[in-house]
C-alpha cells in the first residue's frame, strides 16, 4: 500500500477526432461546419467522453466596409476531463480560445466596421448558456444563474 506522500503514476489516454468542413460561397459568403470528439480514459475504470458541434458564418459587405462573423455551438461533455477547446475570432489583438465542458450552447457575434480610412470599430458579443447549472464560476468570479456574457468595444484611429 503506497504512503500518503508517495506519488503515483497511471497511463492516461486522451483521443481527439475533429471533423471540419469549409466553403466560400462568394466574395462575400463564409462557411464552416465543425463537430469534435473527446475520449478520455484514466486506468480503464475511469472513462469520460464528450463531443462539441459548431456553425460559423462570415459575411464582407458594403464594399467591405462591414464585416460579420458569427457562431452557434452545441456541447456536451460528461466532465472537466473530455473538455474540449476551440479558437474564437475576437477583436483587433485580441485572442480567444474558449474551453466547452459540461452541457450547454455558445454563441457570439463580431462586428467591424470602417468608420473613415483611418479608424475601424471593433464589437464583440459573446454569450454562454448551460442547461445543468445554477451557477457559473466560482469565488470572486461567481455568476448567479446558468448564462455568462461576454462584451468588447474596440476603436481603433490609425494616421
Amino acid at each position: 500500500m503506497p504512503k500518503a506522500n508517495e506519488n503515483i503514476l497511471v497511463d492516461v489516454v486522451r483521443n481527439q477526432v475533429r471533423l471540419e468542413y469549409q466553403y466560400k460561397l462568394n466574395e462575400i459568403w463564409n462557411i464552416k461546419t465543425r463537430a469534435e470528439l473527446s475520449l478520455f480514459e484514466k486506468e480503464l475504470d475511469n472513462r469520460s467522453e464528450g463531443y462539441m458541434i459548431f456553425q460559423d458564418m462570415s459575411w464582407k459587405g458594403l464594399r467591405n466596409k462591414l464585416n460579420l462573423n458569427v457562431r452557434a455551438s452545441y456541447f456536451n461533455t460528461r466532465d472537466y476531463d473530455s473538455r474540449i477547446y476551440s479558437y474564437e475570432s475576437d477583436v483587433l489583438y485580441a485572442s480567444s480560445f474558449q474551453m466547452y465542458y459540461d452541457k450547454g450552447i455558445r454563441t457570439y457575434l463580431n462586428a467591424r466596421y470602417r468608420l473613415f480610412k483611418s479608424t475601424d470599430i471593433w464589437f464583440r458579443y459573446a454569450l454562454t448558456q448551460y442547461f445543468n447549472r445554477e451557477n457559473v464560476g466560482s469565488g470572486l468570479d461567481l455568476i448567479e444563474g446558468n448564462k455568462k456574457t461576454d462584451i468588447k468595444l474596440q476603436v481603433r484611429w490609425q494616421w
